[in-house]
């Protein structure tokens, strides 16, 4: 089961309405620091344009529960997070407050694409 299902689930309705598809999610992923990792690209000028979520696991997961490692924040990216050099931060909000996350999230992307039109 996805703990935060519900979290992506409002991130993915809000990223699609403000032009962004999700092309690829990469799930299961041998670095620790990764709960999962999705694609985007733009659908909206200009079209084509990628940018990365990275759901982050909590660095420091609760001495009660050392093998429950929660997502604690997610972030946006420019590069892919397996590119030296090429990850350049878009925007990072921690998982509390997710519906304000949300639209700093998006509203981050909005602007990281059209900064570059």
């Amino acid at each position: 089961m996805n703990p935060i299902a519900s979290q992506q689930n409002l991130l993915a309705e809000a990223l699609q309405a403000d032009g962004w598809s999700i092309v690829d999610r990469a799930t299961n992923l041998a670095d620790w620091e990764y709960y999962e990792v999705w694609t985007l690209e733009s659908q909206w000028r200009p079209a084509g344009l990628r940018a990365f979520v990275l759901f982050l696991f909590d660095p420091h997961p609760s001495s009660e529960h050392p093998q429950s490692k929660p997502v604690w924040a997610v972030e946006c990216t420019s590069g892919s997070p397996w590119e030296a050099g090429r990850r350049q931060p878009i925007a990072k909000v921690g998982i509390t407050h997710w519906e304000r996350g949300v639209t700093e999230l998006v509203e981050s992307l909005a602007g990281f694409r059209n900064g570059l039109t």
